[in-house]
């Protein structure tokens, strides 16, 4: 059960003058139900009563009569961009502890590992992090040396659009997400070979 700060149990839930005096951090998407004094809060209306905090904050700072489009247009880029950096981070830890329960000894597991992977990231605007090069790249599987097994690798594109495999292991590495920049590796369709 989360920890509630006392100043949320003072008010009516539900109220403007709660949603003012919490710290909406602690509502989780995974979380249990809160007990208040007139009844209970699902894990659903939580969600709903934050998303909807979270509207009006972001209404509230892009919301400027007469200003103009490029200052707005720059406001909705930054928190789109810090939106977009704080899923990366909330999603890692989750991410890579669904990957462990998830088989990969052989190189169709990989194959479905990596596709399970990519498909995640991507609805939020994400990608996988190169550790070597920090760049936005897709997982990948490859068979390697040992095309029975396979192995993972992250492929990102170079600043001159070249494919780049800086990661390339036996083994899934600890998957760290970061913002695709859309400089994204073009999906290649079976059999077809790289350059």
């Amino acid at each position: 059960m989360p920890i509630v700060n006392s100043m949320c149990l003072s008010v009516a839930p539900g109220s403007a003058a709660e949603l003012d005096r919490c710290d909406l951090r602690w509502y989780g998407l995974y979380g249990a139900v809160l007990s208040f004094n007139r009844g209970t809060m699902t894990e659903s209306e939580m969600r709903k009563l934050f998303v909807n905090r979270l509207r009006s904050h972001i209404r509230a700072a892009l919301s400027s009569p007469g200003r103009d489009y490029a200052i707005t247009a720059s406001m909705c880029h930054a928190i789109q961009a810090g939106v977009k950096q704080e899923f990366a981070a909330a999603l890692a830890e989750p991410l890579n502890a669904e990957l462990a329960r998830m088989p990969t000894g052989t190189y169709e597991q990989k194959k479905d590992m990596a596709a399970f992977v990519n498909a995640q990231a991507r609805p939020f605007g994400l990608a996988v992090k190169c550790p070597r090069s920090g760049s936005p790249g897709i997982l990948q599987a490859n068979t390697g040396n040992n095309p029975a097994v396979g192995r993972f690798r992250i492929e990102v594109l170079d600043e001159l659009g070249h494919r780049r495999h800086h990661t390339s292991a036996v083994e899934l590495p600890t998957i760290e997400l970061t913002v695709d920049t859309g400089a994204r590796v073009p999906h290649r369709h079976r059999g077809e070979r790289g350059r």
